[in-house]
């Protein structure tokens, strides 16, 4: 009876102690990768203090009536299969690390497109429009309202990104709430907001975001402005 006691009480003792280190593993693994993501934020902000050596204009306005300017300073770099300006790929990093801790995954769909690029793009929804039987004239004013026309694509200056998953409603849907309600916190803006199609001339693009820097980008966050009518405001 006594050694089976012992045996017991030394099996509880084990458990108690196999328990107690199991905790602290996972508090201390837990704090690395907490510390971890901290450090690699850090990195991410000093690095973002480093990027405004190059001469672009970030808040410029490209729409309908505006187009990238000839001069334009483009300067690109490579994330996840895509091309960015140089400029904001740091925000954008930080950004999605951001949503990550929150569950959020980030997933850009398209960013910059040359000239060229665009000019195939908005070729070829002029002729889906025709094939249905619209005039010329009518299928370029319909394709207007989503496809920009080469030269006043924000997609050009390398500043605009759509996020979206392919085939994935909940997920985007997930996504863009996100970033509708933190995006501007890191120099994005909503392009083309909801109710504002009069405005910018575009339809409603829920995954759509401008850069134009963390200043510019609180004030019409808060002010529930479009980049036009921030423009308008300043004249």
């Amino acid at each position: 009876m006594k050694k089976k006691r012992k045996l017991k009480r030394n099996i509880k003792l084990t458990l108690l102690r196999f328990t107690v280190t199991l905790c602290l593993f996972l508090i201390f693994l837990n704090y690395g990768i907490s510390t971890y993501r901290k450090n690699e934020l850090a990195k991410i902000n000093y690095d973002i203090a480093k990027e405004f050596k190059y001469n672009i204009d970030i808040t410029m306005l490209v729409n309908y009536e505006h187009k990238v300017p000839d001069n334009y300073d483009l300067k690109l770099k490579d994330i996840e299969n895509n091309k960015v300006a140089i400029i904001l790929y740091n925000s954008l990093r930080r950004m999605m690390a951001t949503a990550n801790d929150d569950g959020i995954e980030i997933v850009i769909n398209n960013s910059y497109r040359s000239n060229s690029d665009q000019k195939r793009i908005y070729d070829s929804k002029i002729k889906s429009y025709q094939n249905q039987g619209y005039n010329y004239i009518t299928a370029e004013k319909l394709t207007k309202s989503s496809v920009a026309e080469p030269g006043y694509s924000e997609h050009e200056t390398g500043l605009a990104i759509d996020f979206s998953k392919s085939g994935n409603y909940t997920k985007n849907n997930k996504m863009w709430s996100w970033l509708n309600k933190n995006a501007y916190k890191f120099g994005f803006i909503l392009r083309y907001p909801e109710n504002k199609t009069n405005i910018t001339k575009v339809e409603y693009e829920p995954w759509h975001y401008r850069y134009v820097g963390n200043e510019l980008a609180k004030e019409i966050y808060e002010s529930n402005l479009t980049l036009e009518e921030y423009y308008q405001n300043k004249k």
